[in-house]
């Protein structure tokens, strides 16, 4: 069970050192040319600017890959108003790129943990032969 279930999907993890538990902390899902997305986002009041972009793109169905940090958060830039780490993120770039596989979900779970304590996937496939597959960034 991954977010790659469905057909057309590739999803890595990677550790990029925001996490000061050395876990991985940097995530990709990217779907081939042609793929569709959907996504639910946060119904709090204070919104992360990440978050309004991603509701932007998909609305005008401008998706088609994600990328996801934890272990820092992006609303009023992490711990404490930290800055974000974005040259450790962006050097971790590569790799995450290079680490994409039609396999990949279980990593790409695993990078976007924060508190949670198991990961968050769902998937299923509808009795015309539609697949679609979904995870959760939360701890809740």
């Amino acid at each position: 069970m991954s977010v790659t279930y469905p057909l057309g999907f590739r999803a890595s993890g990677v550790t990029a050192g925001v996490k000061p538990s050395g876990q991985p902390d940097l995530g990709l899902l990217v779907g081939d040319p042609g793929t569709t997305a959907a996504a639910l986002f946060t119904t709090s009041s204070v919104v992360a600017a990440p978050v309004q972009v991603g509701r932007d793109r998909v609305r005008r169905g401008r998706i088609r890959a994600v990328l996801v940090n934890s272990g820092q958060a992006s609303a009023a830039t992490g711990v404490i108003g930290e800055p974000l780490h974005v040259d450790r993120l962006s050097a971790a770039l590569p790799s995450v790129v290079e680490a994409l596989a039609p396999r990949g979900g279980e990593e790409f779970a695993d990078a976007i943990m924060t508190t949670d304590t198991v990961r968050k996937q769902a998937n299923a496939e509808t009795a015309g032969g539609l697949r679609w597959a979904g995870a959760r960034k939360a701890s809740a």
